[in-house]
């Protein structure tokens, strides 16, 4: 009789302040769970039980054992894996920074800004992972998402972003009321191609649901992704990078949800998709080994990007200096609106800023339709200043770029 035993435990922290109709209001909560998977004799059972303590672990492991007595026959193996630790957590509290972001709101309402909607939420986790295949590692990291919207007559501003650390939530502020003093009254958008900056959160939403997400290893076993490797998906000027160690990334991991090491990989290499991502079990069923992208959400294990990450060296100055006249696109609304596969897109840009010589001259709002693939063929420039984005549970830093859309007023 042959058993194998993994142990994943997760402990985290959440705290929230939310501002709205004029309340600021705080929340927090934690967690902890245990989820053991064993084989046995090549059946697979999988359970999560709340709590991190030894009577969790029993617990877990019995539940476990039991359910793989239900599983089909295989010859699975759990990965052989590393002995790794990193950190690298936000050590204070959210609430110490109750006063500064009280103060920032009522600076922005003194200058006639209205704030309908603020957050900013602190996660701190804890992982650990064992295996009986000599996986042992432990890592610890934090984000603070901060989304916030503003208000001026006409003009409407929304921003999302994400950090390692508590930001300083008045610059945030700040660049959004500064967008909004110079576009305070609306124009109607001109129909037609047209060229556009796309703010890193736009492009990055743009980008995963109509390309990325393709990516999963489990999708091409099931027959349902449309990539393949070695399939030209953009410009030979685009190179994106899974790099989960990367400064910059939410999510820092020397080893993934299984305990099998990290490590940078170009996912698209001068517009070529590389191939796909692998966990363990996904790897198996097709005789390939894990790319070390096994992530977890619960009890669920899959593979999936770490930390997807773009950088160029153009100013956002510079890019509106390229660009003179046309958009600026802050934010989509619509997001179903993207098909992953058939990469194609019909959204509504909002907030946008007509940009004219240079500067942006007036708020409006339109549709945007294309296709990512024509899109990331377009991009003529990326930007140097990257942007920190939270899309549970894939880290991702992005810049502006330039490209071309389909506008629909």
């Amino acid at each position: 009789m042959r058993m194998e035993v993994e142990v994943y435990r997760m402990r985290e922290v959440r705290e929230k302040l939310s501002y709205s109709s004029g309340t600021l209001r705080p929340e927090s909560g934690e967690r902890a769970f245990t989820v053991v998977r064993v084989v046995k004799d090549g059946r697979i059972g999988q359970a999560l039980v709340e709590g991190i303590d030894e009577k969790a672990e029993e617990r877990a492991r019995e539940l476990a054992t039991k359910l793989s007595k239900l599983s089909p026959k295989e010859d699975y193996r759990l990965p052989e894996g590393e002995k790794a630790r990193w950190g690298r957590a936000f050590k204070g509290s959210l609430f110490e920074h109750t006063d500064e972001i009280k103060e920032t709101i009522a600076l922005a309402e003194n200058e006639g800004i209205g704030v309908p909607e603020l957050e900013v939420g602190l996660l701190k986790r804890q992982v650990d992972v064992w295996n009986s295949r000599g996986a042992e590692v432990r890592g610890e990291y934090s984000i603070v998402d901060v989304s916030f919207s503003l208000v001026r007559g006409d003009a409407f501003f929304r921003e999302q972003v994400a950090f390692p650390e508590i930001p300083g939530i008045r610059r945030l502020i700040s660049e959004g009321t500064g967008a909004i003093k110079k576009a305070e009254r609306m124009e109607k958008a001109s129909p037609g191609e047209t060229r556009v900056i796309l703010s890193p959160l736009s492009f990055a939403e743009l980008l995963y649901l109509g390309l990325v997400r393709e990516a999963s290893g489990s999708l091409l076993v099931r027959g349902a992704s449309v990539l393949r490797e070695g399939q030209r998906v953009a410009g030979e000027n685009f190179t994106l990078y899974d790099d989960p160690l990367d400064e910059t990334s939410l999510k820092p991991a020397k080893a993934d949800d299984e305990g099998v090491s990290t490590k940078r990989r170009a996912l698209i290499s001068e517009g070529t998709f590389t191939g796909h991502l692998w966990d363990s079990y996904w790897a198996y069923k097709v005789g390939r080994k894990s790319t070390g992208n096994a992530v977890r959400v619960e009890a669920n294990v899959f593979p999936a990007p770490h930390h997807l990450t773009l950088s160029g060296d153009a100013s956002l100055d510079e890019m509106l200096a390229e660009l003179e006249d046309g958009y600026l696109i802050a934010g989509l609304m619509g997001l179903g609106g993207v098909d992953s596969k058939t990469g194609n897109f019909s959204v509504l840009a909002n907030p946008a800023f007509v940009v004219r010589n240079r500067e942006i001259a007036a708020l409006t709002s339109f549709t945007i339709t294309g296709n990512i693939k024509r899109l990331l063929e377009g991009i003529e420039l990326v930007g140097m200043e990257r942007r920190g984005i939270w899309f549970e549970p894939v880290s991702m830093a992005f810049p502006h770029v330039l490209t071309k859309v389909k506008v629909v007023p």
